[in-house]
């Protein structure tokens, strides 16, 4: 499992669940496909929370270009 937590939200992989960030109304970014914090800071958003699409960020944006919202 690999998450990035930062100020305000976090990056998850896709072992956990958007539907359950939605619930607690977290900022969340879900990333998929990932094993290390390599893979997770050049993949792409995968899904992510309403309070994210809240902040501008969608599914498709690079990670490092949504990073400093979270």
């Amino acid at each position: 499992m690999v998450v990035l937590k930062g100020e305000t939200g976090y990056i998850m992989c896709g072992y956990l669940n958007i539907d359950a960030a939605n619930a607690m109304g977290d900022i969340a970014v879900r990333v998929t496909g990932v094993n290390d914090i390599n893979d997770v800071l050049n993949s792409k958003v995968n899904s992510c929370s309403q309070r994210a699409l809240e902040l501008g960020i969608k599914p498709g944006d690079n990670i490092m270009d949504v990073i400093d919202k979270l």
